[in-house]
């Protein structure tokens, strides 16, 4: 019987564990602050690859936001500013699109996977950028980070 109530009380503090860190629901959050691991881009210029680049660190942790503001509508603040972003909810996950004047398009994806030990819903961060009023040259890239909710 021992060993019985030790296996029992096991699983009791591993489930108590478990659900006692739970993430808040995805649908509930308003804002999330983005944080993000790592990341990878090129350069197109003229056609043709210029530059490939792997970045492990960024200098804007932290300070992009991305936040609701209505039915479909929502805000993202960046280190430049802000801009209306269009929100789309999907059952699995939460897409925000930046639609910059120049044309190119920006997607944030945050979807409903909780990361304990970094303390936020997964993401992923694309970046399409052409600077085709400057001179013949995209940009494109893709973070990975976390959607920690923010109050």
């Amino acid at each position: 019987m021992k060993t019985h109530r030790i296996f029992c009380l096991g699983v009791l503090c591993i489930a108590l564990t478990a659900f006692g860190n739970e993430s808040p629901k995805l649908s509930e959050v308003k804002t999330f602050k983005i944080y993000f691991k790592e990341g990878f881009g090129f350069t197109l210029k003229d056609g043709e690859l210029e530059e490939q680049t792997t970045d492990k660190k960024l200098s804007t942790n932290g300070e992009i936001v991305f936040s609701i503001t209505g039915e479909g509508k929502g805000l993202m603040i960046g280190t430049v500013g802000s801009t209306e972003v269009t929100i789309i909810h999907r059952p699995n996950s939460l897409i925000f699109v930046e639609l910059p004047p120049q044309g190119s398009m920006q997607v944030l994806t945050v979807f409903k996977t909780w990361n304990k030990k970094a303390g936020g819903f997964v993401c992923v961060y694309d970046r399409c950028v052409d600077l085709g009023g400057l001179a013949d040259i995209q940009v494109v890239s893709t973070f990975y980070g976390v959607a920690k909710p923010f109050d």
